[in-house]
């Protein structure tokens, strides 16, 4: 067989290996496992590092971002019903909120997030919140027409609701006065 015969012959059979899949590995044109759902944790605009236990420590009123690896959809639960959302939305790319813990103790919040295109990938990140401030709370208050109203401070946020009788509610920030001690 001439030189130029066998550099055909190596030709020919380099595309047919190449058109089933290549010549190595068992099995051969099999699918490959789809890549993880994994997901970039930031909190107040930084990113966070999970702590040895696998949660994201946070305080009360802090600003979370999680961003998946793909399209998701998302669902969430808190360890107890004093942990709250505020400002929170969700897109397939995107879930974002403040975090509020109403009790002077530890609690979590999990987010969940499911592969849109896989159900079978999924990525929980639990959020592990500090305890809230004691100061924070319902009081309440009276107009100089004697009207009695609630007031729904959050001092880890700078928020508050006024809230009348009839449950109209007028909301807005506070800032601490820089002069005061």
């Amino acid at each position: 067989m001439s030189v130029w015969m066998r550099v055909a012959v190596a030709i020919a059979l380099c595309a047919g290996l190449a058109a089933c899949g290549g010549g190595g590995g068992g099995g051969g044109g099999g699918e490959s496992a789809p890549p993880p759902l994994t997901a970039t944790v930031s909190v107040n605009g930084s990113t966070a590092t999970p702590g040895t236990d696998g949660q994201y420590a946070v305080k009360p009123g802090d600003a979370v971002e999680i961003v998946p690896s793909q399209a998701a959809d998302w669902t969430g639960s808190g360890s107890d019903p004093a942990v709250t959302l505020r400002s929170a939305t969700t897109t397939p790319t995107r879930w974002t909120a403040r975090i509020l813990n109403a009790k002077p103790q530890t609690l979590t919040y999990t987010a969940s997030a499911k592969a849109s295109a896989n159900a079978s990938l999924t990525r929980d990140i639990v959020l592990k919140i500090a305890p809230g401030d004691a100061r924070n709370g319902e009081y309440r208050v009276y107009a100089t027409s004697g009207l009695q109203l609630k007031l729904r401070l959050d001092f880890d946020i700078h928020a508050y609701d006024m809230i009348s009788g009839d449950g109209t509610t007028l909301s807005d920030e506070f800032s601490a006065v820089a002069d005061e001690p």
